[in-house]
């Protein structure tokens, strides 16, 4: 975020701030795939050029908001067998998540309303 908004700051282009600012740091977030320029494409440049439009367009929220769910979805084991010994883990994974969508959908709706009724 920090070298994002110094690079915007800079270069005074953001989409030029951008693709630097994913240039730069893609090669410290990309996994070790099976070939190295795959790997850094896929998971480096496309990741984080996403992540890095939706900060620029959206802010930080929904970004971290984002990043919290997919921890969350990465980090518990998901089933939909109720008998698995895993499955309250799994519920509770899956009903936060769609909670945290419901809400952002409900007050982005509600901004809505309150914007139509202000125009």
């Amino acid at each position: 975020m920090l070298l994002l908004a110094m690079l915007r700051r800079l270069l005074r282009r953001t989409w030029l701030a951008g693709a630097l600012t994913t240039l730069l740091i893609a090669p410290v977030v990309v996994t070790r795939g099976s070939h190295p320029a795959v790997a850094w494409v896929m998971l480096g440049a496309c990741g984080l050029g996403v992540l890095i439009w939706a900060l620029t367009r959206f802010g930080m929220l929904p970004v971290i908001a984002a990043m919290f769910i997919a921890l969350v979805l990465n980090r518990v084991p998901l089933t939909l067998n109720p008998n698995a010994w895993y499955a309250d883990q799994s519920l509770l994974a899956l009903l936060l998540a769609f909670a945290i969508a419901g809400y952002g959908a409900a007050t982005a709706r509600s901004a809505r309303a309150v914007a139509a009724g202000l125009a």
